[in-house]
């Protein structure tokens, strides 16, 4: 089998065991929460604003910021997961991307997030997946690619919460209602999920097509 094959077949492990398996993965889905919290966070200090701190609490997580502009935190859980997930898969600098993100990341886990279960859980799995990463050369295209690919399908999960949780609890459904109007509520999730998709196409293609594996 070719690599364009193996890596076929990984898109469609990675949408399998998300789409079953997701919850069983603790390390990295806190690890995930946690990434979704920071980009939130990087908005806000982007924007002009500023964090208390992060919470992270089973698989769940909540960013406390001040200031900025919340329409564009609000939002930017997702996409930015989106934006790094697309660059990790896309880029010929991914290595440079993984290791901005995990240095980011390991700098809003110390400033901002308490020392608890989930904080140790997600700072592990940074560890010992950047020590494959540095120590196996046929580990990181593989890695980058898998590790993108949940990164960008984590959008799915707003769409997901807003059909069997409490709408107003999403991100789409906060910022729906900061604007006094929930009925944006499903829109603002489709459209996450639009850029999310746009995004991850463009650099599945540019992996694919673009590049000679």
């Amino acid at each position: 089998m070719n690599n364009r094959g193996i890596f076929v077949i990984e898109f469609f492990l990675v949408v399998l065991v998300y789409a079953f398996f997701y919850d069983i993965l603790y390390p990295l889905r806190v690890f995930m929460t946690l990434i979704h919290e920071s980009m939130h966070g990087l908005m806000a200090l982007a924007t002009g604003g500023g964090v208390q701190n992060i919470e992270l609490k089973g698989y769940e997580g909540v960013t406390f910021s001040y200031g900025g502009i919340y329409p564009l935190i609000s939002i930017f859980g997702y996409v930015g997961m989106a934006i790094i997930g697309s660059l990790l898969i896309g880029s010929k600098f991914r290595t440079f991307f993984l290791f901005l993100l995990y240095s980011f990341v390991t700098i809003m886990l110390i400033i901002y997030t308490k020392f608890n279960i989930e904080s140790i859980a997600a700072f592990g799995f940074m560890v010992v997946t950047f020590g494959l990463y540095l120590k196996y050369e046929g580990f990181r295209e593989h890695y980058s690619f898998i590790f993108g690919s949940f990164l960008a399908l984590q959008s799915i999960e707003d769409i997901r919460n807003y059909l069997v949780e409490i709408p107003y609890k999403t991100d789409s459904g906060l910022l729906a209602e900061h604007w006094h109007m929930p009925l944006l509520t499903l829109p603002i999730s489709i459209f996450m999920v639009f850029i999310t998709v746009l995004l991850y196409s463009i650099a599945v293609r540019r992996f694919f097509f673009e590049k000679d594996i």
